[in-house]
């Protein structure tokens, strides 16, 4: 599994930024716990398998 250091981050650098004015680390259990949108809806399930089983052997399909 690639880990991705917070410090490499740059939203500045995102090829579709989406007006992106922030971003933050979340925890599967902040996800599911806030009372923010979080697009799509669900995104903490997938995760938590991903994190649990490994990467699917295919491109999974978020709603």
């Amino acid at each position: 599994m690639t880990i991705v250091a917070p410090d490499t981050v740059d939203p500045a650098l995102a090829t579709q930024p989406d007006a992106i004015r922030a971003w933050h680390w979340w925890t599967i259990t902040d996800i599911r716990g806030t009372s923010k949108t979080i697009c799509p809806v669900g995104f903490a399930n997938p995760v938590s398998h991903f994190l649990q089983d490994g990467p699917p052997s295919a491109p999974a399909e978020l709603d």
